[in-house]
């Protein structure tokens, strides 16, 4: 067996003093960089005082995404017509569309979704609410192709909320015109819904609108009844309704058309209530003879409306008398032409 020395048991970094951890905690980050690495980095002697909202929204992490998002609230709310613009707002959108794609799980997700779609609510500036909103469309016509199957859901979420909350918004501004003709102009011709490579989102909007529209009217309570706002005029409903129609007249595809009236136009139809006994009373009327264009015709015009006294009985007296004088102007036309007739062969 070959002879093996026998070393000694030597303590290790012998020669160099033993740092204790707190002494490290009282140095400076360039001492302590120096005293463990021999060196100090120029991200030590040079930190970044703060990382670009951009990338905060882009981040990996949740904590900095969501300080993020609550930068783009604070943002919005002391931003004006003066210091955001368009090019601006698009960047920032940018951002907010892979902050959105970077969450994970569903709650987080619908979360997040309601607070960007809030942000509607919360700025300061008319002006800087609309031009959110189309932003947020514009981004979502331009990115629409490339969302894959798995994240797709999500974004129809929050398609959804995004319709929801600006038709809110313009609910609680009391339906204005002016807000009402930018929303509606929005989706009219901000956005080209009617190319083919936006189709899924053209067929998404049509489900969703006159859904999301009809909930904004209704307050619910907590309990079984359901409050109802004040009713949208008829000029918002009009004006809303306009990019649909345009839909409708600019498609050249018939299941197009056929979509927009079924999921839109026929859903209102289906929305509206009418008393049984007044749209009894209403179909009894002759025709075009019944209408008044210079005056009010009380058989014509809604319940709420009516006389105290009127009654149906009123109203079967009216179409009576409407009904027999159409019998004598269609006699007297008949005896008209009879003698028409007999003046031909006499002559």
């Amino acid at each position: 067996m070959p002879y093996r020395r026998r070393q000694r048991n030597q303590k290790k970094h012998a020669g160099q003093p033993k740092i204790s951890q707190a002494f490290l905690k009282h140095q400076t980050p360039e001492k302590v960089s120096l005293i463990q690495y021999g060196l100090v980095p120029e991200s030590v002697s040079n930190p970044i005082s703060h990382q670009p909202l951009t990338m905060q929204l882009a981040s990996s992490s949740k904590n900095d995404r969501d300080c993020g998002v609550s930068a783009v609230c604070a943002l919005l709310s002391q931003s004006d017509s003066s210091n955001m613009d368009h090019t601006k707002m698009t960047q920032l959108w940018k951002a907010l569309f892979y902050a959105f794609w970077m969450s994970d799980k569903v709650l987080v997700q619908q979360d997040l979704a309601k607070r960007l779609s809030d942000f509607i609510k919360l700025c300061g500036d008319a002006d800087i609410a609309m031009l959110y909103v189309e932003c947020f469309m514009q981004c979502m016509e331009r990115e629409w192709c490339g969302i894959d199957y798995l994240r797709m859901s999500k974004f129809l979420s929050l398609v959804r909320y995004f319709v929801r909350s600006a038709l809110d918004y313009l609910a609680l501004n009391e339906w204005d015109m002016q807000r009402v003709q930018q929303f509606a102009n929005i989706l009219r011709s901000k956005i080209s819904l009617l190319n083919s490579k936006n189709r899924g989102l053209f067929l998404h909007l049509n489900d969703i609108f006159m859904e999301e529209l009809i909930k904004v009217n209704q307050i619910e309570d907590g309990g079984d009844d359901i409050a109802f706002r004040p009713s949208i005029s008829f000029d918002a409903l009009y004006n809303l309704l306009t990019p649909f129609i345009h839909f409708y007249l600019e498609s050249s595809r018939t299941d197009e058309q056929q979509y927009v009236i079924r999921k839109v136009f026929h859903a209102l139809l289906q929305s509206m209530h009418f008393d049984e006994e007044e749209r009894e009373t209403l179909l009894r009327r002759p025709g075009a003879g019944d209408i008044d264009l210079y005056g009010w015709n009380v058989r014509n015009v809604p319940g709420w409306m009516k006389p105290k006294n009127y009654s149906s009985n009123d109203a079967e007296k009216d179409a009576n008398k409407d009904a027999n004088k159409g019998v004598e102007q269609l006699q007297a036309f008949m005896v008209e032409d009879e003698d028409d007739d007999e003046e031909d062969e006499d002559a």
